[in-house]
């Protein structure tokens, strides 16, 4: 199994705080339904400056908070919106590869959320 967080370093981030961990992962799961809805009407726009925009805002929150295998996809996403940023344009077959790369992230989103609810219910029977 891959672990989505790398615990140790995100327990250091937080100095241990698991009151403060709750709040900042709450913010967290707000900010990735953020995305997933910004990102939606962005590849129906196929907007490819937003596509690029919103996935740069999760990319830093994802880091901070050691949620490393969903930050590795979120760069993907965010790399290839900024190729089309630079080119000034997205294609069909772009945004088709786009819509792969977001649903290959959801999934990780979801491994992610789990990942969360396990620790804490672990931290309760602890």
């Amino acid at each position: 199994m891959i672990c989505i967080v790398n615990w140790a370093d995100l327990l250091i981030n937080v100095s241990n705080d698991l009151e403060f961990l709750k709040e900042v992962l709450g913010d967290l799961e707000n900010e990735m339904l953020e995305f997933q809805e910004n990102f939606q009407i962005a590849l129906e726009e196929a907007n490819y400056i937003k596509l690029s925009s919103v996935s740069h805002k999760l990319k830093g929150s994802l880091d901070y908070l050691c949620c490393d295998e969903c930050k590795k996809k979120i760069v993907r996403i965010n790399n290839f919106a900024k190729e089309c940023v630079i080119k000034k344009g997205i294609t069909k077959s772009e945004l088709d590869i786009m819509k792969t790369l977001y649903l290959d992230y959801e999934k990780t989103a979801d491994a992610l959320r789990n990942e969360i609810i396990y620790f804490f219910l672990k931290q309760q029977s602890a």
